[in-house]
């Protein structure tokens, strides 16, 4: 579906002309190869618990104390840029369905 209504061109979908991201989001790799979460989810019609799901580990993660924090940074941060690529992408397919 984000194929046909944003396009992705090079494992890459283009945000910048849909709406305002932080730089670091307005091009998002969609790739099977690289992003477990999309290669799981990338021939489900409504991935929408799945999101749900990633959104509620990742409010879990951010609730742990500063030092796991720290330890844990590189994860939170690739959890972080995981959760506001896929809720970004359901979010902007949703207002054009």
């Amino acid at each position: 579906m984000v194929h046909e209504l944003i396009g992705i061109q090079n494992n890459k979908a283009d945000l910048r002309n849909i709406s305002k991201f932080p730089k670091d989001q307005q091009e998002v790799v969609l790739s099977s190869e690289l992003a477990v979460f999309f290669k799981a989810n990338m021939h489900v019609g409504d991935i929408g618990m799945n999101i749900k799901r990633m959104v509620d580990e990742f409010q879990q993660i951010s609730k742990e104390d500063i030092p796991k924090f720290v330890d844990n940074y590189p994860q939170y941060r690739n959890m972080h840029g995981n959760v506001s690529k896929h809720v970004t992408m359901v979010l902007e397919t949703s207002k054009d369905s």
